[in-house]
């Protein structure tokens, strides 16, 4: 699950004109997104709606400070902390 839900962060990210503009496309999954400007907080609200949506899960207000969010690395830990890891894709 781990390996599905990065791939499925990274290609939103590459392809969602929100953020493809401030990434190189080789990024790294410890890239820090908030720190090059990828991800604002419209970024992560949009963020949030693709995981929600895409994985049916729901994410609480708690969860929803920066360092949740500032690598690909950090979501997919995030997201395993939560629990998600026998979570399959939409």
């Amino acid at each position: 699950m781990g390996s599905d839900f990065r791939t499925r962060i990274r290609e939103k990210l590459l392809t969602d004109e929100l953020y493809s503009s401030m990434l190189p496309e080789d990024f790294s999954d410890d890239f820090n997104l908030v720190r090059s400007g990828a991800l604002d907080s419209l970024g992560m609200m949009n963020l949030v709606i693709f995981i929600e949506k895409e994985f049916s899960i729901p994410i609480e207000v708690v969860d929803l400070v920066e360092e949740n969010f500032l690598t690909v690395n950090q979501i997919v830990s995030w997201m395993k902390s939560k629990g998600t890891s026998t979570l399959s894709l939409s």
